[in-house]
């Protein structure tokens, strides 16, 4: 191992020589380089080299090029403002003259190491992709990767990254049509199912259409050459070849005989043509077809045709789909609604054309799932209302909306979810067609909090609030829309009594309440009993759900009466049960509220020191005996007790001894309780 350290090492010699001649590096540093390079050596050369060693090695030397290489750049400005009668300027000059070995050397230096590696750790797909982007993206040796893209696609005939990488290495290195054709047929032989080499194919000859098209435009009758500048790939014949599909021996035949002969607009197409068919017969399916639309999207009037055809393939394909359909209803108009296009005077005719076209799909009885027509429709109106200044068409858009809504639901072709639309697109009717929902849709918990939530602005309705609630749980019966349902309910009643719901989704709850004064704590009864029901209702005593809805209960009662929050959190508990849980959750939430002020709240130190106090005093026999609530309070002590005049420290060290005889693996608790005492 060391005579072939040595030996690299000696064959670097010259290129060190350079390095410092040219003055880029100075003796010192040389010396650094020599240093580490030789104990990165020692590693890649070691009996079983590691794949990190080569890759420490490699990032090295990139880091030295990029070093090198700006120094250099630097170096060659300043020289040109330097006296030429400085002796040791003239030599550095003339090294830098004569310096291309130097300019390179680190570049063969890299290409070698990652030609080791990969000899060694071929099977590696990333490192295959790492050579080929530092290659790309640096521009150093790209034209001589052409053996390297052979040797990757023979490993891994089945990444399609390789394939399209020597396609486009043929195709923008090389300028060659031909070979870049060739490879991305082969690929697709081996992944006749890979969406990205159809489209990557695809892109590549709509590209070339482009070019010859403008060339023709340009000088009529010139023959498109090959230049080659750049090591060809060298692939072999694939073992995966001889078992690929047949169907696309037909593709290759097609494309090798259109290639022949492109002499006008009609044979300049063919191969894009040929290419969309074969993808389509390969994986038929509806996105698919969008993405070949969506490489044709800003390309040239050329491609009108083809777009034309694809129309022509999703209206075939899928005469029955609700989305298909209607995104052939819409084609008329841009995709993204813009308000300059509203103004265009083509505008008026063209949203005539789309509206009938939907008026079309929503009549045939051969579409299914006609719900989600009008979903799709919805999206459409809206997307042109809201970039209007028209207040005119904004209102044709409306009427038209509440047209099609009053069909659909006749017609019971209509969701929840655009049913809910309906109600808020007709203000007036809305509680009708709330009730309306209730009846068409009894089990669908949003439109029944939508119709409880209306109840708390009109008091004139047929039902109240109650009779809503006890109508809703004896309809609503899955889970989602249990949740639903209580989640508008519950956000409802808390606002009213100036608190809000929130789903404690990793942000902290609004504490505004807490700068309060403390209200009048007539109303809980009747709040306490809604939380109650909305539980007892779900049965998900171990739900995340659940956790929300006591959470908010928690809160509310924080912020809004805080010298009855133990009463009332015992009272909870008593009914709820799972005091352990509930204790947890309580702790919990008022110390992220503390945390989460400025200005420490007193009252709420004091109510959490006598629910640690409590929650103690509950502990059972059935508990966990993992000591983490004295563990906790302790925290809370270290962290507040200061701010609560007296006793904190008897009060730390009452839970810190409770806890050692409490729980059973002592040690574990007295390793928690250090950590705890340097945290904090």
């Amino acid at each position: 191992m060391a005579g072939a350290v040595r030996y690299h090492l000696e064959l670097m010699l010259p290129e060190l020589d350079d390095l410092e001649k040219t003055g880029l590096f100075t003796k010192a540093e040389i010396k650094a380089i020599v240093k580490k390079r030789t104990a990165l050596e020692y590693s890649i050369h070691r009996r079983i080299p590691l794949l990190s060693d080569y890759l420490k090695y490699i990032e090295y030397e990139i880091n030295l090029e990029k070093l090198r290489s700006l120094r250099s750049s630097k170096f060659k400005t300043s020289t040109k403002t330097t006296p030429n009668n400085d002796k040791i300027s003239k030599l550095k000059k003339q090294a830098l003259k004569n310096n291309n070995a130097v300019d390179s050397s680190i570049i063969r230096r890299i290409h070698a190491l990652f030609n080791k590696s990969l000899k060694k750790f071929g099977g590696d797909v990333g490192l295959w992709k790492m050579y080929f982007k530092w290659a790309v993206d640096s521009g150093a040796g790209v034209k001589a990767l052409g053996r390297s893209f052979g040797k990757a696609i023979q490993q891994h005939p089945r990444e399609n990254t390789f394939w399209i990488l020597a396609a486009s290495y043929e195709y923008n290195t090389n300028h060659n049509i031909q070979t870049a054709r060739i490879l991305f047929l082969r690929g697709l032989r081996i992944n006749p199912e890979s969406q990205e080499l159809w489209l990557e194919y695809y892109k590549l000859e709509i590209l070339w259409a482009v070019k010859v098209y403008a060339r023709r435009a340009i000088l009529v009758g010139g023959e498109d050459k090959v230049r080659t500048t750049g090591e060809s790939v060298e692939l072999p014949a694939l073992n995966e070849e001889k078992d690929a599909n047949n169907q696309l021996e037909e593709l290759t035949k097609e494309v090798e005989e259109s290639t022949e002969k492109q002499n006008d607009d009609e044979t300049l197409l063919r191969i894009p043509r040929i290419i969309f068919k074969n993808a389509i017969e390969a994986i038929p399916t509806f996105e698919f077809h969008l993405k070949f639309l969506s490489v044709l999207s800003s390309q040239s009037p050329l491609f009108a045709p083809l777009i034309t055809e694809m129309y022509d393939s999703i209206s075939k394909h899928f005469p029955t789909s609700p989305i298909a359909r209607s995104f052939l209803a819409s084609k008329s108009l841009p995709s993204i609604p813009t308000n300059d296009y509203t103004k265009q005077t083509d505008f008026v005719a063209n949203l005539k054309t789309c509206v009938h076209e939907y008026d079309k799909v929503f009549c045939d009885e051969t579409v299914v799932d006609k719900y989600k027509v009008l979903e799709e429709f919805e999206k459409f109106v809206d997307g042109w209302s809201l970039v209007s200044e028209s207040a005119e068409l904004r209102k044709y858009f409306s009427t038209l909306l509440a047209k099609v809504y009053s069909r659909s639901f006749a017609n019971g072709e209509i969701s929840p979810a655009s049913l809910l639309n309906w109600s808020k697109l007709e203000s007036s009717e809305t509680l009708e067609i709330l009730k309306l929902g209730t009846d068409k849709f009894p089990g669908n918990g949003m439109i029944w909090g939508e119709l409880i939530s209306l109840s708390f602005d009109n008091g004139s309705q047929q039902l109240s609030i109650s009779e809503i609630e006890s109508l809703a749980k004896s309809k609503i019966a899955g889970v989602d829309e249990k949740f639903n349902f209580w989640k508008r309910y519950l956000g409802r009643v808390l606002e009213k009594y100036g608190g809000s719901w929130s789903d404690f989704d990793g942000e902290a709850a609004d504490d505004d309440a807490m700068e309060t004064e403390e209200n009048d704590p007539t109303y809980i009864p009747e709040i306490q009993r809604i939380f109650n029901s909305a539980l007892s209702h779900t049965q998900l005593a171990h739900s995340t759900f659940s956790t929300i809805v006591i959470k908010n209960f928690l809160f509310f009662i924080i912020g809004t009466t805080p010298s009855n929050f133990l009463p009332i959190l015992s009272e909870f508990i008593s009914w709820y049960g799972r005091s352990q849980y509930v204790y947890a959750l309580a702790t919990t939430l008022i110390m992220d509220l503390l945390k989460s002020k400025s200005a420490k709240n007193v009252q709420l130190i004091r109510v959490t020191r006598k629910l640690f106090d409590i929650w103690v005093m509950s502990l059972g026999e059935k508990d966990e005996k993992d000591g983490r609530v004295f563990l906790k309070a302790i925290e809370f002590e270290m962290t507040y007790g200061g701010m609560h005049g007296g006793g904190e420290f008897q009060s730390e060290l009452n839970f810190y001894y409770k806890g050692r005889k409490w729980v059973d693996n002592e040690e574990e608790f007295l390793r928690q309780y250090e950590e705890i005492k340097m945290s904090v």
